[in-house]
C-alpha cells in the first residue's frame, strides 16, 4: 500500500475526524469533572466528620447544662420550704423570748436572794 492508497482509505473518515477530536475533548473535560467530583467526595466527608465530631461535643454540652440546670433548680428554696425555713424561724424567735425571759427572772430571783442574804448577814451581825 503506498501513500496514495492509504490517503484514499482515509477520505471517508476526513469528515469524522474533528468530531471525533471533540469527543476526545469532552472525554477529557469529564474526567478532569469527575477528578474534581472525587476531591469534593474527600472534602463533603471531611466535614461530614468534623460535624459528627461538634455534635459529639454538643451532646456533651447539653448534657452539663442540664446537670447545671438541676442543680440550680435543687438550689432554690421551693415555697413550702421557704415556709418550713419562717415556722422554724418563728419558733427559734419565741424560744429566744422565752430563753430571754426566764433569764430576766432568774436574775430577778437571783437579786432577791442577795438582798435576802444581805438582810439576814445584818440580823446575825446584831445578835454577835
Amino acid at each position: 500500500m503506498n501513500s496514495r492508497e492509504v490517503r484514499k482509505s482515509l477520505e471517508p473518515f476526513k469528515n469524522f475526524a474533528p468530531a471525533i477530536l471533540y469527543a476526545a475533548e469532552i472525554i477529557e473535560s469529564a474526567e478532569k469533572a469527575e477528578g474534581i467530583l472525587a476531591g469534593f467526595e474527600k472534602e463533603k466527608a471531611k466535614k461530614e466528620s468534623e460535624i459528627s465530631d461538634l455534635d459529639v461535643q454538643l451532646t456533651g454540652r447539653r448534657q452539663e447544662l442540664q446537670k447545671v440546670t438541676r442543680e440550680v433548680e435543687a438550689l432554690k428554696p421551693s415555697s413550702t420550704r421557704i415556709r418550713d425555713l419562717e415556722a422554724r424561724e418563728l419558733a427559734v424567735a419565741s424560744r429566744e423570748a422565752s430563753v430571754l425571759a426566764r433569764e430576766e427572772k432568774v436574775l430577778a430571783r437571783e437579786e432577791k436572794a442577795k438582798h435576802l442574804a444581805s438582810t439576814l448577814a445584818g440580823f446575825g451581825s446584831l445578835d454577835s
